[in-house]
């Protein structure tokens, strides 16, 4: 997994020609199905969104989470039931709305803290 900070035209702003959003991918439990499964996700600031992709150059939108209606985000600190083979302690957090639970793995805890900590900042 990768993790970037991109600069990308605004569309909403005329004044701001470019905004900083955090990206990189993350493994995401699926609702239905209860598979995990690699997205490339986009913090978008602008839009207040957790959007994610299947691949980092998609341009098709696979899904977002409102970051409005975020309770709260927590790391774990032991590996969740029904985690990938050769999971690692600190790789997972979840990430609450008032809809539902999203349950997110990075490949490294220090990759995780980064999404914990930027995702706590979108909600302050």
């Amino acid at each position: 997994m990768t993790k970037s900070t991109m600069s990308l035209p605004s569309e909403t702003d005329a004044t701001h020609s470019k905004k900083q959003l955090h990206c990189g991918h993350l493994y995401k439990k699926g609702h239905l199905l209860r598979q995990w499964k690699c997205r490339w996700f986009v913090l978008d600031t602008q839009r207040n969104q957790l959007r994610y992709y299947d691949a980092e150059h998609d341009t098709h939108l696979q899904g977002y989470v409102d970051l409005g209606e975020m309770t709260a985000v927590q790391a774990l600190s032991n590996i969740p039931p029904g985690a990938p083979k050769g999971s690692v302690k600190g790789t997972f957090f979840d990430l609450r709305t008032t809809k539902r639970v999203y349950n997110l793995m990075c490949e490294t805890s220090d990759e995780a803290k980064m999404w914990v900590e930027k995702l706590q900042n979108m909600n302050v």
